[in-house]
C-alpha cells in the first residue's frame, strides 16, 4: 500500500518524473498525487494497481505521459482526462475498464497516442475524437465497441497506427476514407464482423506496412491495386469470403514477408511468382478452390508454404470436386444384389440348383491358380464369378477388408499470431483406402489424384472381385507411401493379419469352386 510518506513520492517531487513500471506495487492510487503539480510523466504499468483511476491526477496540469497498462484498474474512463491539455500519451490497455469512451477525451487536444485495447469498453467510438489534430496512434482492440469508424477520422492527417480488431459487434464495412490518411503504416480490422468489399483505394497508401482484415465476412475480389503498396510487409486477408483469382499484381510486393489468403473462395491458378518473392517467409493459400499447377517452393528451409485444401494438380485435396465420389463408397452402390442367381449360398447342397443356369464361359480364366481344372473336353460351364467370392450370400459388401491406410497430414490450425509462420508444406493426401474385399464396380473410375501413381486406385476386374492381381496389397501401398515420403499407417499388424485373412478367403473360394465342379461333374 502507498501512503503520503512513501519514498517514491519524494522522488517524484524532486524529479517530476516517475518510471515505476514492472514492480510489485499494489493497492489504489494515493490521493496525495494531487500535490504533484509539476508531474509530467507517470508510468506504473505491470503492477497491481486496483480501483478507479484516481481523480487526484486531474490536478497535475503538466502531465504529458500517463501509462498504467497491464494492471487491475476498473470502472469507467474519467471525464476529467479531457482537461489535461498537455497530455500526449494515454496508455490504459489490459485492465478492466468498462463503460464507454468519453467524448470529453477530445478536449486533451495534444493527444498523440491513445491505447485502450484489451478492456471491457462498449458503445460507439466518439465522433469528437476526429478533432485531435496530432493523434498518430489509436488502439482500441479487444473490447466490445460498436462501429462504424466515425467519418470524422478522415480528418486525422497524422494517424499512423489504427487498430480496432476483435470488436465482434463492430460490423459495417471497411472505411472508404482510409486512403486520405496518407501517413498510415498499420491498419487492423481483424475479427470485426465486417462485410462488403475491400476498397481498391487502399492501394494508394504508399507508406502502409501492415494490413490485417482477416476473420471477417469480406466479399468481392482481391483488389489488384494492393500490389501497388511498395512498403507492405504483412497482408492478412484469410478467413473471409473473397472470390475470384489471385491477382498477379501481388508479385510486385517486393517487401512482403507474410501473405495469408487462406480459407476464402479463391479460384483460378496460383501465380508462379508468389513463392519467388525475395523476402517472403509465410505464404498461405490453403483451403480455397484453386486449380492448376502448384508452383515449387524455391526455399523450403525459410518459406512456409501452405497450399492444402485446394485442387492443385500435384497436390490435390480430398475435398476436391474431382474426388467427391469416394472410391470406398462406390462399390457399395454398385454391389450385386444378394439374390440366389447372383450370389448363391456357399453350401454345396444349394449350389448346383442355381450355379449352372447363369455361368458365363468367360469367367473361367479368372479362377485362382490353385483350383484344379477338369479336362476341357468334359468340363461343364463354371459357376458365375460371384459364386467364387468369399462374401456371404446375404451381404456381399460385408466381407472384412484391410483397414484404410491413412496418409493424410495432421489437421492444421490457423496461426496463433500474425507473425508466427505455420509450416504446412505437406499437402493433405487424398489416397483412397485400398480394399480387395468389396465387389468391383465399373461405374467408379480410377482416381487420378494421387501424386505419384494411379495404380493404387485402379478398380479390380469386374469379373472377379477377389482377384489379387488387380488390387495392390497393404504392403504395396505402404511401399508407395515410403517412396512418396508419406508416413506409413500405424496399423501395420492389423494390415498383415487382414492379408492373411484374404489368403484364407481365396483358398476357401478355391475349395468351394472345386466342390461345385466335382458336384457338377
Amino acid at each position: 500500500m502507498w501512503t503520503s510518506s512513501s519514498p517514491f513520492l519524494t522522488v517524484v517531487n524532486r524529479s517530476c518524473l516517475s518510471h515505476l513500471a514492472t514492480n510489485s506495487l499494489n493497492g489504489s492510487l494515493p490521493s496525495t498525487l494531487s500535490g504533484l503539480k509539476s508531474l509530467k510523466s507517470l508510468d506504473l504499468g505491470s503492477n497491481h494497481i486496483v480501483g478507479h483511476l484516481s481523480s487526484s491526477l486531474q490536478h497535475c496540469k503538466d502531465l504529458e505521459f500517463l501509462s498504467i497498462p497491464t494492471s487491475e484498474l476498473s470502472g469507467p474512463i474519467p471525464e476529467w482526462l479531457g482537461r489535461l491539455t498537455k497530455l500526449r500519451v494515454l496508455e490504459l490497455f489490459t485492465n478492466h475498464l468498462s463503460g464507454t469512451i468519453p467524448a470529453s477525451l477530445a478536449g486533451a487536444s495534444a493527444l498523440e497516442s491513445i491505447a485502450l485495447d484489451d478492456n471491457d469498453l462498449s458503445g460507439p467510438i466518439p465522433t469528437a475524437l476526429g478533432n485531435l489534430p496530432n493523434l498518430a496512434a489509436f488502439y482500441v482492440a479487444s473490447n466490445r465497441l460498436e462501429g462504424p469508424l466515425p467519418n470524422s477520422f478522415s480528418r486525422l492527417n497524422s494517424l499512423m497506427y489504427l487498430d480496432v480488431s476483435y470488436n465482434r459487434g463492430f460490423g459495417g464495412s471497411l472505411p472508404t476514407f482510409l486512403d486520405r490518411l496518407w501517413l498510415l503504416e498499420s491498419v487492423a480490422f481483424e475479427n470485426c464482423d465486417l462485410t462488403g468489399p475491400i476498397p481498391p483505394s487502399l492501394g494508394s497508401l504508399n507508406l502502409l506496412v501492415e494490413l490485417f482484415v482477416d476473420n471477417n465476412r469480406l466479399s468481392g475480389t482481391i483488389p489488384a491495386a494492393l500490389g501497388n503498396l511498395p512498403a507492405l510487409n504483412k497482408l492478412y486477408l484469410n478467413r473471409n469470403q473473397l472470390g475470384g483469382s489471385i491477382p498477379g499484381e501481388l508479385c510486385k510486393l517486393s517487401y512482403i514477408y507474410n501473405l495469408n489468403l487462406a480459407r476464402n473462395q479463391l479460384t483460378g491458378t496460383v501465380p508462379a511468382c508468389l513463392p519467388k518473392l525475395p523476402r517472403i517467409t509465410l505464404l498461405d493459400i490453403s483451403h480455397n478452390n484453386l486449380t492448376g499447377p502448384l508452383p515449387p517452393n524455391p526455399r523450403p528451409s525459410s518459406l512456409h508454404f501452405s497450399y492444402s485444401g485446394n485442387c492443385l494438380d500435384s497436390a490435390p485435396d480430398q475435398d476436391c470436386p474431382a474426388n467427391a465420389t469416394s472410391p470406398a463408397a462406390a462399390p457399395s452402390s454398385a454391389a450385386p444384389s444378394a439374390t440366389p442367381s447372383s450370389a448363391p449360398s456357399a453350401t454345396p447342397s444349394s449350389a448346383p440348383s442355381s450355379a449352372p443356369s447363369s455361368a458365363p464361359a468367360s469367367t473361367l480364366a479368372s479362377a485362382p491358380s490353385s483350383t484344379p481344372s477338369p479336362s476341357p473336353s468334359s468340363a461343364p460351364s463354371p459357376a458365375p464369378a460371384s459364386a467364387l467370392s468369399p462374401a456371404p450370400a446375404s451381404s456381399p459388401a460385408s466381407l472384412p477388408g484391410p483397414a484404410p491406410l491413412s496418409t493424410s497430414a495432421p489437421a492444421r490450425s490457423a496461426p496463433a499470431s500474425k507473425s508466427a509462420p505455420v509450416s504446412t508444406s505437406t499437402p493433405a493426401s487424398t489416397s483412397a483406402p485400398a480394399s480387395t474385399s468389396a465387389p468391383a464396380s465399373t461405374s467408379a473410375p480410377a482416381s487420378t489424384s494421387a501424386p505419384a501413381s494411379t495404380s493404387a486406385h485402379a478398380s479390380p476386374s469386374a469379373s472377379l472381385s477377389i482377384a489379387p492381381s488387380s488390387t495392390p496389397t497393404a504392403n504395396a501401398v505402404q511401399q508407395q507411401q515410403q517412396q512418396q515420403g508419406t508416413p506409413p499407417s500405424p496399423n501395420k499388424a492389423a494390415s498383415r493379419g487382414e492379408e492373411k485373412i484374404e489368403v484364407i478367403q481365396a483358398a476357401m473360394a478355391a475349395c468351394i469352386a472345386t466342390m461345385l465342379l466335382v458336384l457338377l461333374w
